[in-house]
């Protein structure tokens, strides 16, 4: 399996790995859990073994809630003071939520050279269309930033409802499986869409690691539909990862550009 991933993503060389640090992520203790049991979820960023917990104070947090079969609940109440990185729930209704964060905007500033690295690894297409156009490659990069993190859990013996996983929630940038994971068969394709304010995101680079194995990984790139599709996906904990941005005037500390992380988890059996 490995050595087919190899020669389908032989373009993701080491070269790639600075900009794996920036990924961020949010990932349950565990994918499947008891219908009366309390779930803990934590926010990371990093790579592989460089990873560490994302210092998630209440005040960078705009929202953290799930949506299940039994609809939309709010867990802001779960945030914790002194910004330990993990978060928790109370149980949840049988079938499968979908856990979400989304954070508040930092300030970042890059000199020419590694802002140019991180475009480009990361696949920031308009970023780089940008600065081409303006004339601005040799200057340095700043940005207001972002972050949106998607799991999936499944609570009980059966997966229930499934529209609600598969449909948008209405992020400012999300990855929407085009299937439930519980029910994804291992070693089979698997598709996600990418949007963008609603919009199907074209030329998206997906960032796909397996937690559990991180030397597994690849990428895949999303056409004019916003879809992008893995030729096989085994069983395992996954990480898909994307970065996307807009040029815009009048933004804080004079940034340049409206940048956003957005991730999704899961697990396949």
């Amino acid at each position: 399996m490995r050595s087919l991933w190899s020669a389908l993503f032989g373009m993701m060389g080491s070269s790639l790995l600075p900009a794996a640090a920036h990924d961020f992520w949010i990932e349950p203790d565990t994918f499947e859990i008891a219908s009366d049991a309390s779930l803990s979820v934590s926010a990371r960023v990093g790579h592989g073994a460089d990873q560490s917990a994302w210092p998630s104070l209440p005040h960078r947090i705009v929202g953290l809630r799930s949506l299940g079969p039994d609809g939309l609940r709010d867990h802001q109440s779960g945030l914790s003071a002194g910004g330990t990185g993990t978060f928790k729930l109370p149980p949840l209704s049988e079938g499968v939520h979908v856990v979400f964060l989304e954070s508040t905007n930092s300030f970042s500033e890059l000199a020419a050279a590694p802002f140019a690295d991180y475009v480009e690894a990361e696949g920031i297409t308009p970023i780089a269309r940008h600065r081409a156009a303006t004339e601005s490659t040799e200057e340095p990069g700043r940005e207001l930033y972002s972050r949106r993190g998607k799991t999936l859990v499944k609570v009980g013996a059966t997966p229930g409802s499934q529209a609600h996983v598969t449909s948008p929630l209405g992020l400012t940038l999300e990855i929407t499986p085009r299937e439930n994971p519980f029910t994804h068969t291992p070693g089979a394709p698997f598709a996600v869409s990418v949007l963008y304010r609603g919009r199907p995101v074209e030329g998206a680079t997906l960032h796909i690691t397996q937690l559990d194995q991180p030397e597994i990984s690849m990428q895949a790139r999303t056409g004019a539909d916003g879809l992008a599709q893995v030729e096989t996906l085994s069983s395992g904990t996954w990480l898909f990862h994307t970065v996307w941005a807009e040029p815009a005037d009048g933004l804080l500390n004079s940034a340049d550009y409206s940048t956003v992380f957005s991730s999704l988890t899961f697990r396949i059996d």
